[in-house]
C-alpha cells in the first residue's frame, strides 16, 4: 500500500516538475499546413515569423503517417532543420476531423508552454505579430478575437484567425467530454455554437482581419494584381492591419519587405457580434453538424 501512495506522490511531483519548467511566453501561434505546403511555410519563416518577438511561440502542425514516402523524408529533413513542426495523428484532408486537430493542437501547446494566448491561423496568412503583442497589451480572461462571418443562422468565427485567452482555451480543451461538441466539424462552428453559454468577451474585429468575410485588401488577393502600381504607404500593411488569409507566398515576401516592424498605436476598440452583425447574429448548430442540436439561438 505504501508503495502505491509512492508511486502516486512521485507521479505528482513528475508533473508538478514538467509544468513548472515549461517555456513562459505570451503568445502561442498553431499554423495549420498540409505536407505538400513547404512553399508556404518558408514564406512564413522569411516574413512575418522572422520578426523576432521572444515572447512568441510557435508551431507548424502537419501529418506525416499520410505522407507520400519522398514526402515523408523531406517532412522529416525540414522538421529536423527548423525544429518547428509537430506531426499529428490524423487522415489527411482539411476536412477530415478539424474540431478534433484543434483540440489536439491546444493540448499539445498547453503542456509543452505556458501563455496567455493562443491562436490558431493557417500558412498562407500574413501577420502582424508584433502590432498583435501591442495590441493585446496584457493578459486578459475569458477572451476570444476573431472575425464572425454575419450570416442568417450560420454566424460564427471565420476558422482563419482565432484567438483564445488561456484559461478559455483550458476550459474548452479540459471539458470537451461534457461539451456538446462534433470533432468532425470546424473548431469555429464549435464555438460558434458554445460561445453563446458562455460568459465571455468577444472581439469580432472588422477592420483589422482581412479574411474572406469581406477582404479589407485587392492587392493580396487578386492574381496578377500590379504592385509596381500602388504606392509605399498601401504596401506598408501592418499600419493598417493586423491579418491577412488566402496570401500568395510571393506576394507575402513583397509586403512583407514594406510593412514596419515597429508596434502600431492602433487601439482594441471591442465590439461584440451582435452588434457588428446585428439580426443576423444567430446560429443553428446542426447546419453543419449531425451531433449538435437543431434549433435556432438568436442574439444574446
Amino acid at each position: 500500500m505504501r508503495n502505491w501512495h509512492l508511486s502516486i506522490l512521485v507521479l505528482f511531483l513528475f508533473n508538478i516538475l514538467l509544468l513548472s519548467s515549461r517555456p513562459k511566453k505570451f503568445i502561442f501561434i498553431a499554423i495549420g499546413s498540409a505536407p505538400e505546403n513547404r512553399n508556404r511555410r518558408d514564406a512564413c519563416r522569411r516574413s512575418w515569423l522572422s520578426w523576432r518577438c521572444p515572447n512568441i511561440a510557435y508551431r507548424f502542425f502537419t501529418e506525416h503517417n499520410t505522407a507520400e514516402n519522398e514526402q515523408s523524408v523531406s517532412l522529416i529533413v525540414e522538421r529536423q532543420t527548423f525544429r518547428d513542426i509537430e506531426f499529428q495523428p490524423f487522415p489527411r484532408g482539411r476536412e477530415v476531423m478539424q474540431g478534433a486537430r484543434f483540440l489536439h493542437q491546444a493540448s499539445w501547446a498547453l503542456s509543452h508552454y505556458e501563455f496567455d494566448f493562443y491562436l490558431k491561423i493557417d500558412d498562407d496568412t500574413l501577420l502582424c505579430v508584433q502590432k498583435l503583442q501591442d495590441m493585446l497589451g496584457e493578459k486578459r480572461n475569458k477572451f476570444f478575437w476573431g472575425k464572425y462571418w454575419c450570416k442568417q443562422d450560420r454566424s460564427y468565427p471565420d476558422e482563419s484567425f482565432m484567438l483564445f485567452s488561456t484559461d478559455l482555451l483550458r476550459f474548452l480543451v479540459e471539458n470537451r467530454e461534457f461539451l456538446l461538441f462534433d470533432e468532425e466539424v470546424s473548431m469555429a462552428w464549435n464555438f460558434g455554437f458554445l460561445s453563446r453559454f458562455l460568459n465571455i468577451s468577444i472581439f469580432d474585429d472588422r477592420n483589422g482581419i482581412d479574411s474572406q468575410q469581406g477582404y479589407l485588401t485587392d492587392f493580396l488577393h487578386h492574381p496578377g494584381f500590379n504592385l509596381t502600381r500602388l504606392m509605399v504607404s498601401d504596401l506598408s500593411f501592418c499600419n493598417r492591419y493586423l491579418f491577412s488569409h488566402h496570401v500568395d507566398s510571393t506576394l507575402d515576401m513583397r509586403i512583407f519587405k514594406e510593412s514596419s516592424s515597429t508596434p502600431s498605436s492602433r487601439r482594441m476598440m471591442i465590439e461584440h457580434p451582435r452588434d457588428t452583425c446585428g439580426t443576423k447574429f444567430s446560429i443553428i448548430p446542426s447546419r453543419k453538424s449531425r451531433k449538435l442540436p437543431n434549433i435556432q439561438i438568436r442574439t444574446i
